[in-house]
């Protein structure tokens, strides 16, 4: 780990991995009480309402949050204001949106009782406008030591609630009230920072600038989601949910892991990009976060890859090696390589203003992704995961080269 050079970047790159060591522990257990307590019915379903929420919920938090982390500092207080009224505002739209969704989904799968789950789900777009503003600025000051230990914790209770939930019977709706309760103790803890509080005032001097800004990167995450999701829609119409729950189950025990690290590292890249704009940032910048983050994510996809065939028998049950999850989980996982690196670039794009270039990239791959993807998922889950395999190492590296001959022409 020598390319780590002794920078914030490493300690908070330290920070984040150290941190999240308990988080995967117990990650591992909740899947492990899922996959023993719930049908591959339910498993599919729990994919369905999870991937709703998560769809919707990425537009709640790209809408103001990235912004903060890279307006200037002489308005950052209205720019916080402004954030936080419209975090409320988007809340209460998407929390109606999800209820409409659930409705409609219940209809399409001609199940009924996936509706209320959905509904129930939908109640943390109200609850997390409390706390954005303030882990925004955690990660603008790149004080990653108090926002791995917030998030870290309020994760090790989502996982830890699910799996006691689940075990004692709540099944899928195990899913929505560990997420209620997790949110509400990030609510806690996110105030005991005292780093930020609202005040009484209906402040929207900056909302055009933070929607412009926060419309597009919301736009990109949902493009990004979509990719993401798009796959799990596909099987569960085409193949049924007994395929979408085997598919997922590769999924969420196999990159879902990686991708529950590479997240944190997102934000920690991001915070160290936005740090040294407008002047600071240069191609050796770039290239430095890309290599970090690259040795990060291929050392945890070769061991998962690796170890597949012993843990997913001995942990969750011979029922997913007999149902041929574990070459799915091996593909996925190995889908996940250039995922972060690729981010990494559209970060750099993003914290230097380029959103549109970044927003082209994002609908190019989103569409050609729907179009192969819709073909693949007729055949087998099989074909899906090695679909979903190939789109990735192929097209991202083209894009990453893309980017670095970008900010190289700007040096």
């Amino acid at each position: 780990m020598r390319i780590f050079a002794t920078s914030l970047l490493a300690r908070n790159i330290a920070w984040v991995l150290s941190g999240s060591i308990l988080v995967r522990l117990s990650r591992i257990f909740t899947t492990y009480v899922l996959a023993r307590q719930l049908s591959i019915e339910d498993y599919g379903i729990v994919a369905i309402i999870v991937s709703i929420t998560q769809f919707l919920n990425i537009i709640s938090i790209s809408l103001t949050k990235d912004k903060l982390v890279q307006c200037p500092e002489k308005d950052l207080a209205d720019y916080c204001q402004s954030s936080w009224l419209l975090q409320f505002i988007s809340g209460c739209i998407i929390f109606l949106l999800q209820c409409i969704i659930g409705f409609y989904t219940g209809l399409v799968v001609s199940n009924t009782a996936i509706v209320f789950p959905i509904a129930l789900t939908a109640l943390i777009h109200l609850l997390t406008p409390w706390t954005t503003v303030q882990l925004a600025l955690l990660q603008r000051y790149q004080n990653f030591e108090q926002f791995s230990k917030i998030s870290n914790i309020v994760l090790i209770i989502n996982n830890l609630a699910t799996a006691i939930l689940c075990y004692y019977g709540f099944n899928f709706w195990s899913i929505p009230l560990a997420w209620i309760i997790s949110i509400i103790f990030q609510i806690i803890f996110v105030y005991n920072t005292h780093i930020w509080r609202p005040a009484l005032a209906l402040n929207r001097k900056f909302w055009k600038k933070i929607l412009l800004f926060g419309l597009t990167t919301s736009f990109v995450e949902i493009l990004t989601k979509t990719r993401e999701s798009i796959d799990y829609l596909f099987v569960g119409h085409f193949l049924g949910l007994g395929s979408l729950g085997l598919y997922y189950f590769a999924f969420n025990s196999g990159l879902g892991f990686t991708l529950s690290v590479s997240r944190p590292l997102e934000r920690t890249v991001y915070s160290e990009i936005c740090s040294k704009l407008p002047s600071g940032f240069s191609l050796n910048n770039l290239l430095t976060c890309i290599k970090s983050v690259s040795s990060v994510i291929i050392f945890i996809i070769s061991i998962q890859s690796l170890l597949a065939t012993l843990y997913v028998p001995f942990l969750f049950g011979s029922k997913w090696v007999e149902a041929g999850a574990v070459p799915l989980l091996i593909i996925i996982c190995l889908s996940g390589i250039t995922r972060l690196p690729c981010k990494t670039v559209c970060l750099a794009l993003r914290a230097s203003g380029k959103l549109n270039i970044e927003l082209y990239w994002n609908l190019i791959f989103t569409a050609f992704s729907i179009i192969v993807l819709f073909f693949s998922s007729q055949v087998s889950v099989l074909y899906v995961s090695l679909t979903v395999l190939f789109l990735h190492l192929l097209l991202e590296p083209a894009f990453m080269a893309f980017g670095i001959r970008f900010f190289k022409s700007r040096t």
